[in-house]
């Protein structure tokens, strides 16, 4: 049986617009925050937290954090009532939304300032086509949509590859298709339109990694190319 805690605990920290990435303290609109658990959930008042013990899992919106255990701090609100403002995850950890998923073994998440700290082995956060991997540290700065990975990291995508000791990531919409040029007078062809994108440059599919710089034994290769140094900026 699945212990199970709809808490009502709103968190101050503005929702995400589409296409944004990790953001676990969301929940403006007045979304409340599930917490499910397989072996059950203690309320330890004194501490001012919730406890969740095998399978747990917090789910707000369209994001949700799982992990082996999840302890979830709350305050009192400047409005009345309480919010969440810390969360502690530990063994097994997945936080995942509509455009990112992160992994680790033990994760921590300011709601206040949006940032993500995840250690423990085989650190990855996987964005669309672009996965980041660190050995030491995996952060994630939800309000500049930043990733610094700490110790071995490596960024992926695609067919290429860079890693280095120590990467910053920022992610993204895309840039906007170029306009299409108009006609030459005197060609008696009818323009062609434009054909509509397929989805919003907005849209959470679309979120991207576009920029990565990277510090300490830079190595960066292609199929067809391979360059070596101190540091490297790239922009994909």
């Amino acid at each position: 049986m699945i212990a199970r805690l709809a808490a009502f605990l709103i968190a101050l920290a503005p929702m995400a617009a589409a296409g944004q990435a990790l953001n676990l303290g969301a929940g403006g609109s007045g979304q409340p925050i599930e917490i499910t658990a397989r072996q059950g959930i203690e309320w330890d008042r004194d501490a001012s937290r919730y406890i969740a013990n095998g399978d747990a899992a917090a789910r707000q919106g369209d994001t949700t954090v799982r992990a082996d255990r999840l302890i979830a701090w709350y305050r009192s609100a400047a409005t009345g009532g309480t919010e969440i403002f810390r969360y502690e995850a530990q063994g097994n950890v997945r936080i995942a939304t509509a455009t990112q998923t992160a992994f680790g073994d033990r994760g921590v998440f300011d709601v206040d300032s949006e940032t993500m700290v995840l250690t423990g082995r085989a650190l990855r956060l996987v964005a669309q086509n672009d996965t980041i991997t660190a050995r030491d540290s995996l952060e994630y700065h939800g309000r500049r949509e930043v990733a610094v990975a700490r110790g071995g990291a490596m960024v992926v995508s695609g067919d290429r590859r860079m890693t280095a000791d120590v990467m910053t990531a920022y992610f993204g919409p895309p840039a906007p298709a170029p306009r299409p040029q108009a006609q030459a007078r005197g060609n008696q062809r009818q323009p062609q339109r434009a054909q509509a994108p397929a989805t919003p440059a907005n849209a959470p599919e679309n979120q991207r990694l576009k920029r990565v710089e990277s510090f300490g034994n830079v190595h960066v290769s292609t199929p067809t190319e391979i360059a070596r140094g101190d540091r490297g900026v790239y922009n994909m």
